[in-house]
């Protein structure tokens, strides 16, 4: 990218260029490469550590980073400068609702919402936090004014495609998602709900072929990731689901389905070893009337990892 260039060669002029590092961490950020990001937010505050902007930008990159416990550090800080900074306030709810703390960013969403009604981004947002702890009255109720406003909302149209999921209406959800499609036919969070529909419903092989598509464009998407190792794991790939967990889980340490799933397949493992051996046992050492010769030479111990 030229701009991005342009900005680095001024930097490596002058490693104190403020503007330089600024435009280039926000295009890091942009980018999805977090880490370098972070690095360059540092930087520039190093050089200047009140910069408020900067820290916003930093908290933002730790957030996506996975980095919660210091960017709620440093929201504290901003907030005890600025209690009202809108910004702040909403990475710390996003750094509540990512580390699965959703009950403490609530309050805060709440409070965007009720001060600033024009800004539907908050009320999506606590929206979300809602449908997470099964309020899904709370949910339709708090956008029913979003999308009276506009009735394309994207955000909120996917929100309530969600909680139809979640209360198992899942016609309704199917149409939500195609009307999303139609808006845009590479709408990637909408193809991924019609699959998660699919799975719901047992079509397993539709879903799986739909998902390893789109998994292809969204390589580092946790849910896709988790969707298509809940998908392995029904399909009796258990290798293959484990593989897709420790991506999953690498991908977001603190992701508390990742965790469920990888528990309950080693849960299974275990069930079919104990299984299996005991079967093993019973058939070389119960049936008394069995010529031993007669049992040939097969290795049981293979069943237990069926």
């Amino acid at each position: 990218m030229e701009r991005e260039s342009t900005y680095r060669q001024r930097l490596a002029r002058d490693p104190n260029d403020l503007t330089a590092l600024r435009v280039l961490a926000v295009l890091e950020t942009q980018q999805s490469d977090f880490a370098e990001a972070i690095r360059l937010y540092r930087q520039l505050l190093r050089i200047n550590p009140s910069d408020r902007e900067a820290k916003v930008g930093l908290v933002r990159a730790l957030n996506f980073h996975g980095d919660y416990e210091e960017a709620l550090g440093i929201c504290e800080e901003i907030l005890a400068l600025h209690p009202s900074d809108t910004e702040a306030l909403a990475e710390m709810a996003r750094a509540y609702v990512w580390s699965d703390r959703a009950i403490l960013a609530q309050p805060i969403l709440q409070s965007l919402a009720d001060n600033y009604p024009s800004n539907a981004d908050y009320t999506i947002d606590l929206a979300r936090v809602e449908a997470r702890e099964g309020d899904y009255q709370e949910v339709r109720a708090a956008l029913a004014p979003v999308l009276a406003t506009d009735p394309h909302n994207r955000d909120a149209q996917m929100q309530l495609t969600y909680v139809d999921i979640l209360e198992g209406h899942h016609r309704d959800a199917l149409r939500r998602f195609n009307q999303l499609i139609r808006q845009d036919p590479t709408d990637s969070d909408a193809l991924l709900g019609n699959s998660r529909i699919a799975y719901y419903r047992g079509d397993l092989q539709y879903a799986h072929q739909l998902v390893a598509r789109l998994i292809a464009d969204r390589p580092t998407d946790v849910d896709t990731i988790l969707l298509l190792a809940s998908l392995e794991r029904a399909l009796h790939h258990r290798e293959k689901a484990r593989e897709l967990l420790t991506r999953a889980q690498q991908l977001a340490p603190g992701n508390s389905l990742a965790r469920e799933l990888t528990q309950d397949i080693r849960n299974e493992s275990r069930i079919t070893l104990h299984t299996s051996a005991s079967f093993a046992r019973e058939i070389t050492t119960g049936n008394t009337n069995t010529d031993p010769a007669e049992m040939g030479h097969e290795d049981l111990r293979t069943f237990g990892y069926e």
